[in-house]
C-alpha cells in the first residue's frame, strides 16, 4: 500500500511539473511566434490576423489561390491568405475570424477535386493549429471537425508541433519585408524547371470522365453552405471561382459544380479554360498552377468580371 502511495504521489508530481513546463515553454514560444510575421510556416498566418479588420479583399484558398491571384492588381488594401495544401475547412474556419460589422469582399478559389473527392475529411484545417489557444473561433472549428488531439487541453505545445523550426528561422532572419507582402507568391522558373515543365506539359493524356466519381462530399457540402451563411450573415460578398487549368481534360464535373453553387445561389465563375484560346507554355508552371506571367494576365481578367 505505501509502495502505492508513493507511486501515485509520484506520477502526481511527474504530472503538475510537466503540465508547468509545458505552459512556461508555450508562452515563451507563442511570444516569439507573435513577432514572426514571414514564412508559411506561421508568419503569413499572422500577418492574416494582422490585417484581417481592416483590408476590403480577401483571397482565400489552395496554392492556386496563393500563386494565382495577386491581390494587390486588384486593390491596394486586399490580402491572399491563400496556402499551399489547404482546402475547405482551412479557409472556412479563417473566415468565421473575420469581422461582422465590415463589408468586405472573398475571392475563394475551389476545384473539383475539392468538392467531389470522398476521401475528404477536414485534416487541412489542422494547419491553424498554431491559433488553436489563441482563437476561440479557431478552436471550435478544429473540435468541430473531430480534429483535435485530446492531450491538446492539457499539453498546449502540441499546438507548436510542426512549425518550431520555421518559427525559429523565420524569428532570426526574416525572408522579406512583411509591410510590402499581400500574401501573393509569384511562381518564377530557372531554365532546368522550363524543360521539366514542357516534358510534363507534352505528356498530359485525356481523363477518362467515366471512371472519375463526380458525388459532392458531404463535408465538402456542408461547410461550403456554412462559409455561405456566414457571408450573408456578414456582409461579406462571396464569390467562388476556379482558377485556370492547362488543359481541363473532363468537363461534366464543371457541370456539376457550376449548378452546385447555382442551387445555394453562390456567385461562381468557373475559368478552368481561361487560356484554351492562347495557351502559351510561358504561362504555366505545370499543369495546375500558372508562373508570374500568367497570373498577372488571370488577375487583370478576374479583376473586370468582380
Amino acid at each position: 500500500m505505501k509502495n502505492l502511495k508513493k507511486s501515485l504521489v509520484l506520477l502526481f508530481a511527474v504530472f503538475i511539473a510537466s503540465y508547468a513546463i509545458d505552459k512556461i515553454l508555450y508562452f515563451a514560444i507563442s511570444t516569439v511566434s507573435e513577432d514572426v510575421f514571414t514564412g508559411q510556416a506561421i508568419g503569413k498566418l499572422n500577418q492574416f490576423f494582422l490585417v484581417k479588420d481592416k483590408v476590403d479583399i480577401l483571397v482565400l484558398g489552395s496554392s492556386r489561390a496563393n500563386h494565382h491571384i495577386d491581390v494587390k492588381l486588384i486593390s491596394e488594401n486586399g490580402f491572399n491568405i491563400g496556402a499551399d495544401g489547404t482546402k475547405i475547412a482551412y479557409l472556412n474556419a479563417l473566415t468565421k475570424t473575420l469581422p461582422i460589422n465590415k463589408k468586405q469582399k472573398l475571392i475563394v478559389n475551389i476545384d473539383a477535386k475539392n468538392l467531389f473527392s470522398k476521401y475528404y475529411d477536414g485534416s487541412d484545417v489542422n494547419a491553424l493549429n498554431t491559433r488553436y489557444h489563441k482563437s476561440a473561433v479557431i478552436s471550435e472549428n478544429i473540435d468541430a471537425l473531430g480534429k483535435s488531439n485530446p492531450l491538446r487541453k492539457i499539453y498546449w505545445l502540441i499546438d507548436y508541433n510542426t512549425v518550431l523550426l520555421g518559427i525559429v528561422t523565420n524569428y532570426i532572419k526574416p525572408k522579406y519585408d512583411y509591410k510590402t507582402y499581400f500574401g501573393y507568391d509569384p511562381i518564377s522558373l530557372t531554365d532546368t524547371q522550363k524543360k521539366i515543365r514542357t516534358k510534363i506539359l507534352s505528356q498530359i493524356k485525356k481523363t477518362d470522365c467515366s471512371k472519375i466519381d463526380i458525388t459532392v462530399n458531404q463535408l465538402s457540402e456542408k461547410l461550403i453552405i456554412d462559409l455561405n451563411q456566414f457571408c450573408l450573415d456578414n456582409s461579406k460578398d462571396l464569390i467562388v471561382v476556379t482558377t485556370p487549368l492547362f488543359n481541363d481534360t473532363c468537363k461534366e464535373d464543371n457541370k456539376i459544380m457550376s449548378d452546385f453553387f447555382k442551387n445555394l445561389n453562390i456567385k461562381y465563375i468557373d475559368y478552368s479554360d481561361f487560356f484554351i484560346k492562347d495557351n502559351n507554355i510561358d504561362l504555366w508552371k505545370d499543369e495546375t498552377h500558372l508562373t508570374k506571367l500568367g497570373a498577372g494576365i488571370f488577375t487583370k481578367a478576374l479583376k473586370k468580371s468582380i
